[in-house]
């Protein structure tokens, strides 16, 4: 299948429709950050300990992406 052709129930598609709306976003974007979160249910293989680097305190990684956007809106969130 071409990477651009996808095979995508209605009832998602639809639920998937209202997101857009409501977070303001793509599908694509909203399709992808659903993957993501999907796939973070699957344990990593290996996890490496969180410690800081270049005197920055590193996370653990949640097998999601973290955009500018999504920053500035929990900043925004938080009054910074």
């Amino acid at each position: 299948m071409h990477k651009d052709q996808l095979d995508i129930e209605d009832e998602v598609l639809q639920a998937d429709e209202e997101l857009t709306r409501r977070e303001g976003s793509t599908v694509g974007q909203i399709i992808s950050a659903l993957a993501r979160r999907g796939l973070s249910i699957f344990p990593e293989k290996s996890r490496k300990p969180c410690g800081p680097r270049g005197g920055v305190l590193l996370l653990q990684s949640r097998g999601e992406l973290v955009a500018l956007e999504h920053i500035e809106k929990l900043m925004e969130m938080d009054g910074i």
